[in-house]
């Protein structure tokens, strides 16, 4: 109902409404905000030859339908480069730019001495997120420590088998007081669990999604001082190694990583050597403060350029 002159739809579900909203009499501008790669989740989350063809066929029909869609807007965000390429690769207009969705948390560099949980993980938690790796990681470590390894799970497991199966398989390895799972919380209460926590994980299985997106958990484990232990993978290898404040490991090796992983958290001079690396670049690089003036140029660029 409101009379906007521009229009930003996130993902690709309200994407429908760009003809409408273009066909309007005032003439809006419309931005296609992309954060994920629809067609390519769309496979690589399929299981079974059928299942996999049915997947394929719906994933390309996604994709013309998403570039059709989005040839109509007046400029492409996307929150990654490669992604950025892709929509220039196949689409003569609109223009497309990078804005990366750094988060806009401020920087909590508290005590680390005391916490109650040794590892962390949240978002949606599946098993191409690493689930039954993370599981095996801990009762890997737990053999050969000579302390309780704990992790918290913090995120909703969407697929109730998967789900069933990891309780299960929590149970069967004797872990029930180890791995705690919470399920979703509200993103402002984030923030309390992360305070309990010693190191951030992040275990994806190497996917051809996971190759191209940029996880924003990589920068809210940075800001609030978690090493992070991630797989070698995209922009987890490329940001971890570039930053310098966490390990990484071989996504079909992890049972095989308990050893390294046990000996950083044990190491607390390397373990600071790593929150303070995360925390500096957090503060020259990888927040929203670094970014959301590129938005605004943008936005008041394109309020400034005649609609065609």
């Amino acid at each position: 109902k409101e009379k906007a002159d521009i229009y930003i739809i996130s993902d690709i579900d309200p994407l429908i409404c760009t003809t409408i909203l273009k066909n309007r009499s005032w003439r809006p501008k419309v931005i296609y905000d992309v954060h994920d790669p629809f067609y390519i989740n769309i496979v690589a989350y399929s299981r079974g030859f059928l299942q996999v063809i049915l997947a394929s066929i719906y994933a390309l029909y996604t994709k013309i339908w998403e570039l059709k869609k989005a040839s109509q807007c007046d400029l492409i965000l996307a929150t990654e480069v490669n992604w950025e390429h892709y929509f220039k690769k196949n689409l003569i207009h609109p223009p497309v730019k990078t804005i990366h969705n750094y988060p806009i948390f401020e920087l909590q560099n508290e005590d680390h001495s005391d916490r109650k949980f040794d590892f962390i993980y949240t978002g949606t938690i599946s098993e191409h997120r690493g689930l039954f790796d993370m599981i095996d990681l801990i009762d890997e470590m737990n053999k050969i420590s000579e302390k309780p390894i704990t992790l918290l799970l913090l995120g909703e497991i969407y697929d109730k088998k998967t789900a069933y199966i990891a309780k299960e398989k929590i149970k069967a390895l004797e872990l029930e007081k180890l791995i705690t799972l919470i399920n979703h919380v509200p993103h402002h209460e984030v923030a309390e669990y992360y305070h309990k926590a010693k190191v951030g994980l992040i275990l994806f299985r190497n996917t051809r999604n996971h190759k191209i997106i940029l996880p924003i958990k990589l920068f809210e484990y940075m800001i609030f001082g978690l090493p992070i232990i991630g797989t070698s993978i995209g922009h987890i290898d490329k940001t971890i190694r570039e930053t310098e404040n966490g390990i990484l490991i071989s996504s079909d090796q992890i049972k095989n990583s308990a050893k390294e992983c046990l000996q950083l958290l044990v190491d607390e001079d390397k373990l600071k050597t790593m929150r303070e690396n995360g925390i500096a670049a957090i503060r020259s690089k990888y927040h929203w403060s670094k970014e959301s003036p590129k938005l605004i140029r943008l936005i008041q660029e394109l309020n400034t350029t005649p609609t065609k």
